[in-house]
């Protein structure tokens, strides 16, 4: 059966490996997080978000805001990373500034990999990337059921090279 688990406006969160996140810094297979805050500041190195540093679960109904600065790569203002199958992020937003140095970075979402479905949400902040594939929305998309559909970015994106308005590098 589903989890469900409830915190609002966590003030900062911080970790100096990967997967660091103001809420949940791994969220496993048949998990579901609901209705969730976070509006702080996190830093971190690889999958670092406001909600979820990387995502095998479902993550709904949830927001972030606040600063998100990553340094290794997959890094987003709401999730990190999101893959494997059942995962799903839907009906939901961000408002964070995003800030990472490496590649693979989104203003919502990191990376999307092999299952990984994000629907109905957005993205409405500021996004730098200083290295490959800054996305408004999300950075990367790769696998061939990854996917991402009824969602937009409405913020700034800037980077050095591969840089998208929404969805920056898809591949199989």
């Amino acid at each position: 059966f589903p989890v469900t688990i409830g915190f609002n406006d966590i003030p900062t969160a911080g970790g100096t490996t990967g997967r660091t996140a103001g809420i949940v810094s791994e969220l496993a297979v048949g998990v579901t997080v609901t209705n969730v805050s976070f509006s702080g500041l996190v830093r971190g190195a690889m999958n670092t978000a406001g909600v979820v540093g990387n995502c095998q679960g479902v993550v709904t109904l949830s927001h972030s805001s606040g600063t998100i600065k990553g340094r290794d790569g997959n890094s987003g203002g709401f999730v990190g990373n999101i893959d494997g199958v059942g995962s799903l992020i839907s009906k939901s937003y961000s408002t964070a500034t995003m800030i990472d140095i490496a590649g693979n970075s989104g203003g919502f979402v990191g990376s999307v990999n092999a299952d990984g479905f994000v629907t109905e949400s957005y993205y409405n902040g500021s996004m730098t990337g200083a290295a490959i594939a800054a996305g408004g929305f999300v950075g990367y998309v790769v696998g061939a059921n990854a996917k991402v559909t009824k969602s937009y970015s409405a913020g700034s994106v800037s980077g050095n090279s591969w840089v998208g308005g929404s969805v920056i590098v898809t591949g199989k």
